[in-house]
């Protein structure tokens, strides 16, 4: 998406101040508008206009995305850590922040947006955990502690082909199917390359994965 002309004058106007230039928190622009026109069978004469408008939405309106108790919503804040790539499933790790208060590395990847000031990174950390056991570049090619079979086919080590396998078997086991699809072709048709990491939502429904 855009930045809005508006937007663009002020961040030019920081930056020739000297100032801290920042990016907003939201878009502003002028609702665009697009009008479908349609046409009653063969014939031009019958025609209508229905114009649709979008004047955008704060990230942090949360009661637009519908959620509800137990449900979780984590942003994920940069497109270069191993944790947001999903190849760790380190929620672990201390670290000193820059006033040496000890805190969790992971909350440098992730931020919860809903419930706010959320901590407990229970779900994400099952769903890395699993998405990691699928990344083919790091198959090790050891013995599994037992066969395993997906669509027909038996496995007898990690192999890159096992873990896309169990990618494959395991998906509809960790995602919304419909939904992953369609965020995955959009972000590919329009070029969303910085939304397959950071600006993503991964989004927990209900109690448990």
């Amino acid at each position: 998406m855009q930045q809005s002309g508006h937007g663009q004058h002020r961040l030019k106007e920081a930056h020739e101040e000297g100032s801290e230039v920042t990016r907003p928190l939201k878009e502003e622009p002028f609702p665009p508008a697009i009008t479908v026109i349609l046409i009653d069978g063969y014939s031009r004469s019958n025609k209508s206009n229905r114009p649709k408008y979008n004047a955008n939405n704060d990230k942090g309106d949360l009661p637009i995305f519908g959620f509800k108790e137990d449900d979780e919503s984590w942003e994920i804040l940069n497109n270069t850590s191993d944790r947001v790539l999903w190849k760790s499933d380190d929620f672990s790790t201390i670290i000193q922040d820059e006033d040496g208060k000890e805190i969790p590395e992971w909350t440098q990847d992730f931020e919860s947006r809903y419930p706010e000031d959320y901590f407990d990174a229970t779900q994400l950390q099952e769903f890395a955990t699993w998405l990691k056991s699928t990344d083919q570049e790091q198959a090790t090619g050891t013995t599994l502690p037992s066969p395993v079979v997906y669509n027909g086919t038996q496995y007898t080590n990690d192999t890159a082909a096992y873990r896309l396998a169990k990618f494959k078997a395991e998906l509809a086991d960790y995602v919304e199917m419909d939904s992953t699809f369609y965020y995955y072709i959009f972000t590919e048709l329009f070029l969303m390359v910085d939304s397959r990491a950071k600006n993503a939502f991964p989004s927990f429904i209900g109690s448990a994965i």
